[in-house]
């Protein structure tokens, strides 16, 4: 009955049915190198001793040194790239002037009766224009339509 239930015990966990598996197989030359205890996997009880694993031949747990270059230049160039990207430095980004004539993203102010003029994009403005349009016509959904100082028509904007 004893063999009946340790049969039992082997078949029924993967583990141990593959090392029985393996068992089984020609016994094939093993390379010698030193061998140490692994701790016991997973689903397997301690007292399964008599299962040796050995590390791969030549690994000795560290990076060659070639690969440490190659990740230090990687490294290396991810930060300059970071860098420069950052926005820190000198900026050639200018903001145009306001020349008076409307255009679809020209910045806003609304004076008095509903008229809009051009202003620069840096300070206080009430709108950014969306579109032109000629007097009978309607403004895209989700903008205001404002009468142009500098021509006939509205401007469509977008309230800042």
């Amino acid at each position: 009955m004893a063999s009946v239930n340790e049969a039992h015990r082997v078949l029924s966990d993967p583990g141990r049915r593959a090392m029985y598996d393996l068992g089984l197989r020609e016994p094939v030359a093993v390379p010698s190198w030193s061998v140490d205890h692994a701790a016991p996997l997973d689903g397997m009880d301690d007292d399964d001793s008599d299962v040796d694993f050995a590390p791969m031949a030549g690994w000795k747990h560290r990076l060659p040194a070639w690969s440490i270059l190659l990740l230090g230049s990687l490294f290396t160039v991810f930060l300059v790239t970071a860098y420069a990207s950052s926005g820190r430095g000198t900026s050639t980004t200018t903001l145009p002037p306001a020349d008076g004539l409307l255009a679809i993203g020209s910045c806003v102010l609304e004076r008095s009766g509903g008229v809009v003029e051009e202003i620069t994009c840096g300070g206080r403005r009430d709108g950014v224009v969306m579109a032109l349009i000629q007097v009978g016509d309607r403004c895209p959904t989700g903008t205001d339509g404002l009468r142009r100082r500098d021509a006939d028509g509205y401007a469509c904007i977008t309230r800042a």
